[in-house]
């Protein structure tokens, strides 16, 4: 059976199927992403560490693009809060939304 981006996934699977992506480095990075790593001091690294290491702290359906957001807490490489958005594209990738302290 296809992944459906649009129908919610429970937490333990999501985190579960986040957590592949980032160990596979099956990852997608916009330009919205990039910009905000750049202006907030987060690495590649410290991404997936959060994504590796943190807990499923939110997630929310987006209407405009027929997807699940789920927002990932959790300490950066330096020790730092960080959250990381995401957007479950398949069983084995995500899109990397945003990042924020």
């Amino acid at each position: 059976m296809a992944f459906d981006p649009t129908e919610e996934v429970g937490d333990e699977k999501a985190l579960v199927l986040i957590r592949r992506a980032a160990t596979g480095r099956n990852l997608i990075y916009g330009r919205h992403v990039k910009q905000r790593m750049r202006e907030r001091n987060f690495t590649i690294q410290d991404i997936l560490y959060i994504l590796q290491h943190g807990e499923l702290s939110g997630k929310e359906y987006k209407e405009e693009y027929e997807n699940w957001t789920y927002s990932i807490r959790g300490l950066d490489l330096e020790g730092e809060e960080g959250r990381v958005v995401t957007a479950i594209i398949s069983e084995y990738s995500i899109q990397i939304i945003t990042v924020t302290s």
